[in-house]
């Protein structure tokens, strides 16, 4: 049949793990529709909430400053909206569609041997077609001769700009991340009334903390303890993925900094004639191939993984579960309050989150590389612990921006120089200035109707 048109070429070794791969194409098309969608959903509940269209039962009380009251329930603005997300990347493709996509275990016949030469033929032509690669990345990827002919292929008639790298391994981080922030907000948010403001806890803080503490230290300490179980049912995990996401971004380093075709393995040593044929006929020699792989694929690297640390944008998709949460308090806050509870989700979504995420990464990386045979024998339980405390302090600082009787817009000062220092240190400015590079001169060559 006839085409003029792909939408997305899937890139992929075919020792990877297939259910690994769906899941990094999910979050590929459907993770950003699906959160946008969320967060609609959740800031129409708030709206319906906050004129009494819609109410649930309430949970408990909390005393936040000059008296005022902020009820804690199971507001709609906060459950609702999650299950919409989970419901749209697991079958985003009944509400937002499908993309034309070529899979070449499924495009290209297996099992007819003249069907399936013939296929493999027209996959430069395929490529020329196509509008993105999204490249599902491994580490054995740069190591297998086909997938580095797709690539060479690509580069050669559009560029690197609509190159995509999914690393696969970074998606079920991504995914259990949000998941996290999720289950600690969702139960601080159930199990605080009962704990923090019950009257028999009262009772038992006023006997041991000093008065002149009075209640920033209560709140400060239940919040940490509360926070600190919560943290503690995922951070085994979140321990596990942050290494295994050091793992992967040193691979890739080192693969593209030695990177050279020649070194690429393929199933048949027949193979290798045509492909490398196709590359000196693109780039006039595999040297050349070999500089712009390592060149621009490093930029794509960069842009998903970090340098040395994850993104600042990737950290903040993770933090939509704080940001429903600021819904379901800002419906229930009395008006006096709105900017104090604006003030401290702000601290915590873009300032102290993002911060204690910096500094898990440098934790994780410090107990990832000791020499201790002592320290990796027990990391199992050091880390999950020291990861739960970390995120147990910086979210209880950030909640410490609601007690003090202070105006909100003296809030706010502090609050802009720790956001402004996280950007800084996640390189936000850097990025903001920085220019996209050249593309290459075949990228503007127009494009053939091909039969397929």
């Amino acid at each position: 049949f006839a085409t003029r048109v792909i939408q997305v070429f899937l890139s992929h070794s075919w020792i990877t793990d297939g259910w690994l791969k769906v899941l990094g194409l999910r979050y590929y098309l459907y993770f950003v529709p699906a959160m946008l969608t969320g967060s609609l959903v959740s800031m129409a509940c708030t709206w319906a909430e906050f004129y009494g269209l819609l109410k649930m039962p309430i949970l408990g009380h909390c005393t936040i400053s000059e008296g005022s009251l902020v009820e804690f329930n199971l507001s709609y603005s906060w459950w609702l909206g999650a299950i919409v997300f989970g419901l749209l990347f697991f079958f985003g493709e009944h509400v937002f569609g499908c993309k034309s996509c070529f899979l070449d275990r499924c495009c290209i016949h297996q099992d007819n041997i003249e069907l399936k030469e013939n296929g493999i033929k027209a996959l430069g032509d395929i490529l020329k077609l196509s509008d993105k690669m999204v490249i599902l990345w491994q580490q054995e990827y740069f190591t297998r001769l086909w997938c580095t002919f797709e690539l060479a292929t690509y580069i050669r008639f559009h560029g690197s700009k609509q190159i995509v790298l999914v690393p696969l391994n970074h998606v079920p981080f991504v995914l259990l991340m949000t998941a996290f922030h999720f289950v600690a907000a969702a139960g601080f948010n159930i199990v605080a009334p009962y704990l923090a403001w019950s009257p028999w806890f009262a009772e038992l803080v006023a006997k041991c903390v000093p008065p002149a503490l009075g209640q920033l230290a209560l709140m400060s300490t239940v919040h940490f303890v509360l926070l600190f179980a919560f943290y503690m049912t995922t951070t085994p995990f979140a321990f596990e993925f942050f290494r295994k996401s050091i793992d992967d971004r040193r691979a890739l380093e080192e693969q593209l900094a030695n990177y050279t075709i020649r070194a690429c393995k393929c199933y048949d040593e027949r193979d290798r004639f045509f492909v490398e044929a196709k590359v000196l006929e693109y780039f006039g020699t595999l040297e050349e191939f070999d500089r712009q792989v390592r060149q621009l694929m490093r930029q794509q690297m960069e842009a998903v993984l970090g340098r040395t640390i994850m993104p600042y944008t990737t950290l903040l998709m993770m933090e939509w579960a704080h940001i429903m949460f600021a819904f379901a308090m800002f419906v229930h806050t009395p008006e006096k309050n709105y900017g104090h509870i604006m003030i401290m989700m702000c601290t915590t979504v873009f300032a102290t989150d993002m911060l204690a995420m910096y500094v898990i990464q440098l934790v994780v990386s410090r107990i990832h590389d000791s020499p201790s045979q002592w320290l990796q024998k027990h990391a199992w339980w050091i880390g999950p612990i020291t990861l739960a405390s970390i995120f147990g302090m910086f979210t209880t600082a950030a909640d410490c921006f609601v007690y003090p009787k202070l105006a909100w817009t003296y809030k706010a000062i502090p609050v802009v120089l720790m956001v402004l220092i996280t950007w800084k240190i996640y390189g936000v400015f850097e990025r903001m200035t920085c220019s996209a590079g050249p593309d290459t001169d075949a990228a503007r060559q127009e494009r053939n109707v091909v039969e397929l």
